[in-house]
């Protein structure tokens, strides 16, 4: 079956090194390690008013909000081009 099969299957090519976004990987942790902590520690560990929670909470949606921040700025993926204009509809084009 392997004699059949392995000629029949086309060859891919390895495409250029993959692109990985670290600084985009290291904030979303510290975001999401942040916000667990505040609601897991928060009002048990240490009290909600409590200096530890609040600058954690606050380092958190910083560290959120750049992110996103980052995450708006980077290059498009090859994979997910769209030509989003394309499918744009005035309501006067209904029928």
């Amino acid at each position: 079956m392997l004699l059949v099969a392995v000629p029949a299957i086309p060859a891919i090519k390895a495409a250029a090194r993959p692109l990985i976004d670290y600084l985009g990987i290291l904030l979303i942790a510290l975001a999401a390690s942040g916000l667990t902590l505040v609601t897991s520690w928060g009002g048990t560990t240490y009290a909600w008013n409590s200096p530890t929670i609040i600058w954690m909470a606050i380092g958190s949606v910083v560290a959120l909000g750049l992110f996103v921040f980052v995450e708006l700025r980077a290059r498009p993926s090859q994979c997910c081009r769209c030509d989003c204009s394309a499918t744009r509809f005035s309501p006067s084009q209904r029928r």
